[in-house]
């Protein structure tokens, strides 16, 4: 599957790829997108990809998982420019090839 979106990380660099159907996000090693800061669970959260619609879901985390703010309480929907929390650090979705990332390559 080819990356159409990315988490890029409000206050770090980090930056993941979403390039799976099936993503698993949290802390342990084992997951596909590891969060190494603040205090998110093992198993945090899961982000599909169908169809090109990214949907988040979360895992009974302790902290929980919020978009826009709002904590989740069952699978949703995420759209370009949603600001994913998980515990304390947040990561804007974007496309993977958004116009900030095209001018900033060509710099």
């Amino acid at each position: 599957m080819a990356t159409t979106y990315k988490l890029i990380a409000l206050d770090s660099d980090d930056e993941f790829e979403i390039n799976q159907a099936c993503m698993s996000i949290g802390r342990d090693k084992s997951a596909d997108i590891v969060l190494r800061h603040g205090y998110p669970s093992r198993q945090h959260a899961r982000i599909t990809v169908d169809d090109g619609q990214l949907t988040i879901e979360d895992l009974n985390s302790t902290n929980g998982t919020y978009v826009n703010n709002s904590k989740l309480h069952r699978p949703q929907i995420l759209n370009e420019g949603d600001v994913i929390q998980f515990d304390s650090i947040a990561y804007h979705v974007v496309p993977a090839a958004s116009p900030i990332e095209r001018l900033s390559q060509r710099i």
